[in-house]
């Protein structure tokens, strides 16, 4: 059971996404065209812990603005671009993918941390 049309109901936002596609000769990113998706947006500030750095092993942590929810396709990464409903397009932070509750191994539901 991948994905529950009953899930929809509480995605009544939409985000807008820019797929990254790569860096132009200036190192500067390069995005797809947009495409609008139904999300849930949950605005609420929280720490997230974004990794250990390289030269000491202490944990970075980052201030999150928002938690978007969203379906499993497309499948998003941390260099693509977003735009909130407020029209705000903070830096992704994280993506969390969330499989199925079956032995299926699809995607449910993405979280897409900003």
């Amino acid at each position: 059971m991948s994905w529950e049309t009953e899930f929809e109901e509480f995605m009544n936002d939409v985000v807008t996404r820019e797929a990254f596609v790569g860096r132009n000769d200036f190192g500067e990113p390069s995005y797809s065209g947009s495409e609008s998706l139904p999300a849930r947006v949950v605005y609420k500030a929280h720490v997230i812990a974004t990794g250990s750095s390289e030269i000491t092993s202490a944990v970075r942590e980052t201030l999150a603005q928002a938690s978007v929810y969203l379906g499993p396709d497309p499948v998003w990464d941390i260099r693509d671009r977003i735009t909130l409903p407020d029209g705000s397009t903070p830096p992704i932070i994280t993506v969390v993918a969330y499989p199925d509750e079956t032995a299926d191994p699809s995607l449910h539901h993405q979280v897409v941390i900003v």
